[in-house]
């Protein structure tokens, strides 16, 4: 039996493809908790209607993905169709009476990928706040599959994990305060250019409630459309219709624990100024929260806003993008302490799958002799846009 940690991925045979789901103590059941499988297009939304597998619809897809236990989903990998380029797998909590649940009442969640052989994930759930989860994404490579382990968690339970892929659950009746009318209403972020064409990336977090997109600099204001997303992986890839100068990723030696590190973005969206901001920090950790492996440690200052930003070594090559900080609110609450400059940043190998998969080409180069801050900052600053999004 093979052992999965967050991150990491198995290529899959298609044959009898079964995945079983269990929590410790107690069983799926008995737990109160209900599992989920999401059919999702190249943009990772559900495709349309029954592309959601749970108790009360227990087949989709023809009968290629079934629910054959309440912890079972059974998988026909060779008979789904084309236009089902990826699966994600989530359990949720059932709420009981109003009381707010979460994972942090069980030990381990356990997601088992059986075929000939079988690979498990083991997630340790004690302090994990989070009502909702996905566990595995099941995607396609070239004319094969490959899960992923992804433990990806939503504090607000199954209404965020479906908003996530793109269905919704009825809302609830309330009483919505009255606020003043506006007739544009904006949520900011950075991006950064990663092909000469006028390809940008971002996260998924700064665009996913959007409808319309928009890049600023001082030298120009962009249109842009959605091109691909990754909404599990939290990154976003738009498109300008001129070209543009583009960022260099950084090939060969990976970024080190202790490298010096360049953050670029527009912190508090245009509050501080329509130019970008660069803070100076050090990569603390290759891993982020829980061994997620996916993402770095740095502490570079950053603030909201800066989410979707590079971050660049002294060679001036993009070695991660800013995705998140830990909460100090969150952690004060728990431990009494304040953190300070804890931020996480999406490593490049993932960026460069990302690309891959969307087929867009990034520009590479070897790390060189460290140079000046204040020209990497000047060169950065022609790539970096402040990304808005109209709802």
């Amino acid at each position: 039996m093979g052992e999965l940690i967050t991150g990491q991925t198995v290529s899959l045979q298609g044959i009898a493809t079964r995945i079983e789901v269990n929590v410790t103590p107690g069983g799926l059941q008995e737990g109160g908790l209900g599992l989920i499988l999401f059919a999702l297009d190249e943009r990772g939304l559900v495709i349309g209607e029954e592309s959601v597998l749970e108790e009360s619809l227990a087949h989709i897809a023809g009968g290629a993905i079934r629910l054959d236990q309440p912890n079972v989903i059974l998988l026909d990998l060779p008979q789904l169709s084309p236009a089902i380029v990826k699966m994600a797998i989530a359990v949720y909590l059932k709420s009981k009476n109003g009381q707010h649940l979460a994972f942090d009442a069980f030990q381990e969640i356990q997601a088992c990928i059986q075929e000939r052989e079988t690979s498990c994930y083991r997630l340790d759930c004690r302090q994990r706040p989070e009502a909702a989860m996905t566990l595995l994404e099941i995607y396609r490579r070239g004319t094969g599959w490959k899960a992923r382990a992804v433990g990806q968690g939503f504090v607000r339970g199954l209404r965020k994990l479906m908003e996530n892929f793109g269905c919704s659950l009825p809302e609830a009746p309330s009483i919505a305060p009255l606020r003043p009318f506006s007739s544009v209403s904006y949520v900011m972020g950075t991006g950064f250019c990663v092909h000469p064409e006028g390809y940008l990336l971002t996260n998924w977090h700064v665009i996913e409630d959007g409808g319309h997109f928009e890049a600023f600099s001082t030298r120009a204001q962009l249109k842009l459309k959605l091109i691909f997303a990754d909404p599990i992986n939290d990154l976003a890839l738009l498109k300008a219709d001129q070209p543009l100068p583009a960022v260099t990723f950084r090939d060969g030696r990976s970024v080190g624990i202790g490298e010096q590190v360049m953050a670029v973005g527009f912190p508090l969206g245009n509050l501080l100024g329509t130019t970008p901001s660069v803070t100076l920090g050090n990569v603390s950790s290759l891993v982020a929260i829980k061994d997620d492996t996916r993402s770095l440690r740095f502490t570079a200052p950053i603030q909201q806003g800066n989410s979707g930003g590079p971050l660049l070594d002294l060679s001036g090559l993009v070695v991660g993008v800013v995705v998140a900080k830990l909460s100090a609110d969150h952690l004060h609450n728990m431990t009494g302490d304040l953190p300070e400059n804890v931020n996480f940043a999406i490593k490049t190998a993932l960026v460069r799958s990302f690309m891959e998969a969307a087929g867009v080409e990034c520009q590479l180069a070897l790390v060189s002799h460290p140079r000046q801050t204040s020209e990497i900052a000047q060169e950065a600053c022609r790539h970096v846009y402040r990304i808005a999004c109209r709802r």
